[in-house]
């Protein structure tokens, strides 16, 4: 299913459709804050959960949508996003998942991180571990102290 309007339809034609107008708008509404790639997996969900001669109402729609653990848009109709460095589609409103770039912080210019983000990807990461816990290691040796008897 590719948008709210399609799920709708098949809502009707599977069980017959809703019991009343307010019920339908109730769905729409929420439908609006669903990605439209977690669309069929909602339907199937709640086909799994409602016998077919079910008459569709809002807690069965809510029940599904957290049943099948999907996680709800900020805002409703969010369009995707494609990230200025990585080109990946998402759809939140701050850090790329993908890439995690956050052009309002301190990332700098998309090329800037783009140019970061490649060498890591290609070059993992820059520093050497193993001898930063090497240092740490030798930080941490105990020596013995000969305290005075009187302290």
């Amino acid at each position: 299913m590719q948008n709210a309007k399609e799920f709708l339809q098949e809502i009707v034609l599977y069980f017959g459709g809703f019991p009343n107008e307010r019920v339908m708008q109730l769905y729409a509404t929420e439908l609006r804050y669903v990605k439209p790639s977690d669309l069929d997996r909602l339907f199937k969900q709640l086909i799994i959960d409602q016998p077919q001669a079910f008459c569709p109402d809002y807690k069965a729609l809510s029940d599904a949508i957290k049943k099948s653990k999907i996680e709800l848009l900020d805002e409703a109709f969010q369009e995707a996003r494609i990230c200025k460095v990585c080109g990946k589609k998402n759809f939140t409103s701050g850090i790329c998942p993908e890439c995690k770039y956050d052009g309002g912080v301190k990332d700098g210019t998309p090329e800037e991180y783009r140019a970061i983000w490649i060498d890591w990807k290609n070059n993992g990461p820059r520093y050497d571990v193993g001898s930063m816990m090497k240092n740490i290691l030798k930080k941490r040796s105990v020596q013995a102290i000969n305290y005075p008897a009187d302290f």
